[in-house]
């Protein structure tokens, strides 16, 4: 009996290290595909907006957030027709205006190069109709050279649960992906 208990826990064990390893591989592989997908639409010859607004889309669907919205800087001369623009995706319920006021408002209280940000409760943030939109909040920097290019932020997961380190490290190298896009649509321009 002593035997079957010891093999019973070393089989239980092992499945709960095999479903950790899957659900690793699993969101690996959303990742991959992702970004995959993306760097194989990431041609100068089609217009930048329609890849930005993709990829805001693709991300949503891959994070299971219920929003994203990408706003990129104003000052940035060589982003030409994109500066200061904001790409949605998901239900956002405000106007684009409002939309780029708290963006630039998350983009002042957090400099161009800081890691990706995990707010659980949005109302610690001071920032007027955030509240209504999201209680979770993800941010993540588009910068180049620590000069900022813009700002990635989405809101509450569509399941219900809280934002991840998973969802945060899948952002972080969307927005790697999309400084390499901007880099190279300023260069091709």
């Amino acid at each position: 009996f002593t035997w079957m208990q010891e093999d019973t826990v070393e089989v239980d064990r092992r499945y709960n290290e095999l479903h950790s390893m899957s659900r690793e591989l699993s969101e690996s592989y959303e990742e991959l595909s992702l970004l995959y997908k993306l760097s194989t639409s990431m041609t100068v010859n089609q217009p930048p907006a329609n890849f930005l607004n993709e990829a805001c889309s693709e991300l949503r669907q891959v994070s299971g957030l219920r929003w994203i919205a990408l706003q990129l800087v104003d000052f940035e001369q060589r982003l030409n027709e994109l500066a200061g623009q904001i790409f949605t995706a998901g239900p956002v319920d405000c106007d684009a205006a409002t939309l780029k006021r708290m963006g630039a408002r998350l983009m002042a209280a957090h400099p161009a190069g800081s890691p990706p940000l995990v707010i659980d409760d949005t109302q610690s943030l001071g920032i007027p109709y955030l509240t209504r939109l999201s209680k979770h909040l993800l941010v993540v920097w588009l910068y180049r050279d620590d000069k900022p290019l813009g700002i990635l932020f989405g809101g509450d997961k569509l399941d219900g649960s809280n934002i991840t380190s998973v969802d945060s490290k899948l952002c972080n190298s969307l927005a790697s992906s999309l400084t390499m896009f901007l880099e190279n649509n300023m260069l091709y321009e």
